[in-house]
């Protein structure tokens, strides 16, 4: 049960968390159970050194049992009601109203923790200070915005999500060749009442040409948690620049400043996998935005940004907060996904491999990025048509590697008519079933139900394509449909071993907009 509930202060607190749980331990999944007692093995989860094996829990009596691992051997043993560690796993089993008899079993799945490739970069808007007037307008990648000072010296300060190498700097000059920066420095500290240290220093800079970007290497600094940039003398007592733009190492084509920046390898269900999963953070603090978005990769190269990876795809976005958000985080060797809740909104983001139809020889990297938006600009109070979970994804919400290698985008709905459910989509392009919408008939299932015993349905999402080549591409792993009528948000619905969250789609509450999420 490789699930973390809690709550996060912020959307980068919120980041922080999801990046600990993955890469700090690794995850159990996949439960089964043989016997006669009714007690449950709940509180799964590996170890900072697990690996994947097959572990399997033995009773010997009614309350005591053996723990061994198909790679690692004997783990140990346990009782029934007390919580047991190893080294590979930890569990705790409660007792049922019929009890365990001697040769029953629980047989549970381990992988090994995710491998953090990257997790950099500032750590968020509020963490950058200036006595320039416009200080975002550094960081929006428009030359024509610019920030400002009636002064010859000024600075910039940031701080990062965790110590960073500043290799480089580069500065963009106005439009105009009358101010510009003549010496300028970098310096550092690693804790907030410390002295600034100066990394280096640059003098007697000439320009030759309007919004001219001169590119500062810097030696070898080591790793500091905060960074400031100054400008002790100008052209003329002002100070008018249109880009700061900080690197970790000479030639990067991404921005320190900018953003906060992760990149996750998986190692999949068997642990042989490489599977890449990259995250971002957008906030503006002008229009109350503080969003992240999951990003996949077919490849890593630690010069470029998360969406400018190749053959990646760009971001799919969470629309939070930068205050409380409740949270929900599923993981396992090959996929994450994400609940969270920002007052009465509830989203969901799905990163990793599906379970496809066709074995690895023909889709070897089935890889699905999900969220609720495609605009990193979206806010979570947005009624737009295109702010949906992925089990109804809107335009620009869902894209998923095919067998031939090619990321094609999914949307069931989108802004093409007015109100919070716009229009059918009616170009060809991929689905998600069941809450499928054709151009020439609404196939949502309004009308499904609860089951005639009064359980609830879990319908798989499965994923298909309409364009040629026509593909029935398989299902999320762990993400399913479920009918509205008589649940809200945060329902439980137990199916088998395993109990699952109710989620609604985003602030929707009509019988078709639910899912659920197993807690595996």
């Amino acid at each position: 049960m490789s699930t973390k509930i809690s709550t996060a202060t912020g959307y980068l607190d919120f980041l922080k968390q999801v990046d600990t749980y993955l890469t700090a331990t690794g995850h159990a999944w996949g439960k089964t159970f043989v016997g006669t007692g009714n007690g449950d093995l709940t509180a799964y989860l590996g170890s900072a050194t697990s690996v994947a094996e097959t572990v399997t829990v033995t009773f010997s009596s009614s309350t005591a049992f053996a723990v061994s691992g198909s790679v690692s051997g004997s783990l140990g043993s346990g009782t029934v009601g007390t919580p047991f560690t190893s080294g590979k796993i930890a569990f705790s089993i409660s007792a049922g109203s019929t009890a365990f008899a001697s040769a029953d079993a629980f047989v549970i799945n381990t992988s090994a923790k995710w491998t953090r490739l990257r997790g950099t970069g500032c750590a968020g808007t509020d963490k950058r200070s200036s006595d320039l007037t416009g200080l975002e307008n550094l960081f929006d990648t428009d030359v024509s915005t610019r920030a400002t000072k009636a002064a010859a010296d000024g600075y910039v300060e940031w701080e990062m999500v965790g110590p960073t190498e500043v290799r480089e700097v580069v500065v963009q000059r106005n439009a105009v060749n009358s101010t510009v920066p003549t010496s300028v420095r970098l310096l550092y500290r690693d804790i907030v009442s410390d002295p600034w240290t100066v990394a280096q220093t640059w003098s007697g800079l000439s320009w030759v040409a309007a919004s001219e970007a001169k590119l500062l290497s810097v030696g070898t600094p080591g790793t500091h948690l905060f960074w400031r940039f100054e400008i002790t003398a100008s052209s003329v007592a002002a100070i008018d620049l249109s880009a700061l733009i900080l690197h970790a190492l000479p030639g990067d084509s991404y921005d320190l400043g900018e953003s906060a920046s992760y990149v996750w390898e998986a190692p999949g269900l068997d642990g042989t996998k490489a599977i890449l999963i990259g995250a971002r953070t957008y906030g503006s603090g002008a229009t109350d935005t503080f969003n992240i978005g999951f990003s996949g990769l077919r490849a890593f190269d630690a010069t470029k940004g998360v969406e400018g990876q190749p053959n990646g795809v760009s971001a799919r976005w969470l629309a939070l907060v930068n205050s409380s958000i409740g949270y929900w985080l599923v993981v396992n060797g090959q996929r994450l996904i994400v609940a969270t809740k920002s007052a009465s909104v509830y989203q969901t983001a799905y990163a990793g491999f599906g379970t496809p139809y066709e074995p690895p020889s023909a889709h070897s990297y089935p890889l699905i990025v999900a969220a609720s938006t495609g605009t990193r600009t979206t806010r979570y109070d947005s009624t737009s048509a295109d702010f949906r979970h992925p089990m109804e994804p809107g335009s620009g919400s869902m894209a998923a590697v095919y067998p031939d290698a090619v990321w094609r985008s999914h949307a069931n709905r989108d802004q093409s008519s007015a109100g919070p459910d716009g229009g059918t989509v009616t170009v060809a392009g991929g689905r998600v079933w069941p809450t499928t919408l054709r151009s020439d008939s609404d196939a949502r299932p309004t009308f499904i139900r609860e089951n005639v015993d009064g359980t609830r349905p879990l319908l798989p999402g499965v994923l298909f394509h309409t364009a040629s080549p026509a593909h029935i591409w398989g299902e999320f792993d762990g993400y399913y449909w479920t009918p509205g009528f008589g649940t809200v948000a945060e329902a439980n619905i137990r199916e088998g071993l395993f109990d699952h969250l109710v989620v609604q789609n985003i602030f929707r509450t009509s019988a078709q907009s639910y899912a659920a999420v197993r807690l595996d």
